[in-house]
């Protein structure tokens, strides 16, 4: 095994969410996770929705400090094999792109083709990763059907349409949902409730929030 090619050892590295510490492994395995554990690119990505188009950002969140942020242009440029996308957060704009700025977040506007060259290329990089939908209107599901081949660990709903809670009920057949988060319990639909009862349990129902795992 540990005479396999490095750029086998490389591609297949790149695939993994989580990578181990290098010390059990020679050879090609070896120089791929360490290149990767030291190279590795994980970011956050977030849409918001607005009247008249779309904002996004993207970032990195470090031990002690958040990336500024790129731009589509910036982050198309990226090495693939490195990057990682663990968190999607989808919203309708609530603060300005100023007071985003200020706190270090840039977000950029974009239009429709802009945006969806985005999440096409983003969903390359997503490897169970968790999902956020702060919002509930036609736009934000129509953007959420986009995800609809990409499994999540966690899903968080705060505002669920019925779209969104049979995108969730979707994502159970996949059997990679190990969490699934209700910020207001009491709001939601029996139907859904009794529904992941039968898939999950729960591990915490404080009031309002409620959290299933598998």
């Amino acid at each position: 095994m540990d005479d396999l090619p490095f750029h086998f050892c490389d591609a297949v590295v790149s695939t993994l969410k989580d990578l181990p510490e290098v010390s059990s492994f020679y050879g090609s395995w070896k120089v791929a996770f360490e290149d990767h554990r030291t190279n590795r690119l994980a970011f956050d990505l977030e849409i918001s929705s607005e009247k008249n188009g779309w904002s996004y950002s993207i970032y990195q969140i470090e031990e002690k400090s958040i990336s500024r942020g790129l731009s589509l242009q910036d982050f198309l440029q990226l090495p693939k094999k490195y990057i990682q996308i663990l968190r999607l957060a989808l919203r309708t704009i609530s603060i300005s792109l100023q007071l985003l700025d200020s706190v270090g977040l840039r977000a950029f506007r974009s239009t429709n083709d802009e945006l969806f060259q985005l999440v096409k290329f983003a969903k390359l990089f997503m490897n169970e990763p968790t999902l956020t939908v702060q919002a509930s209107n036609r736009k934000i599901d129509a953007l959420l059907s986009h995800f609809e081949g990409v499994c999540f660990e966690e899903i968080c709903l705060v505002e669920p349409s019925p779209k969104q809670i049979q995108f969730l009920k979707n994502q159970t057949k996949f059997d990679r949902l190990r969490s699934v988060v209700f910020p207001d319990h009491a709001a939601w639909p029996e139907e859904i409730k009794n529904f992941l009862e039968q898939h999950m349990t729960i591990s915490n129902l404080g009031y309002p929030a409620a959290t299933f795992r598998k």
